[in-house]
């Protein structure tokens, strides 16, 4: 059954188990030696795990983690859509690994003017 195969693979450890085996990292990759900091922090035998989430889809990123964790891997790095999205998922995983580019500047309503209502979308005869 599925549920005894997640018991089981979950008490053995593998040879990438890395839960205790790696540090938190969180800053911005913009900033010199950042992204080069977090890589070394956070791999394990030279791999890294790379996924990206904001706060706004945080269940996902979240999710993800949850799952990465019980399969013994703890060797992963979110790229979060800014700091606020990183420290917020840090409140929920004290080990996480998070970069973001704090040289990048959302423009609110950037889109607003290309969203079409439902009233002006037309089917194709």
């Amino acid at each position: 059954s599925p549920r005894r195969y997640w018991s089981n693979h979950t008490k053995q450890k593998h040879s990438f188990w890395s839960i205790e085996r790696i540090q938190p990292f969180i800053g911005d990759y913009a900033l010199p030696g950042v992204l080069e900091a977090a890589a070394k922090t956070r791999s394990f035998r030279r791999e890294l795990i790379l996924f990206s989430s904001d706060y706004g889809q945080g269940h996902y990123g979240l999710n993800l983690i949850l799952n990465l964790r019980r399969l013994g891997y703890g060797h992963y790095l979110m790229v979060g859509f800014n700091e606020d999205a990183c420290l917020r998922m840090f409140e929920h995983d004290p080990d996480l690994g998070c970069v973001w580019d704090g040289s990048f500047e959302p423009v609110v309503g950037a889109f607003s003017q290309t969203r079409i209502a439902p009233h002006q979308m037309r089917s194709r005869p």
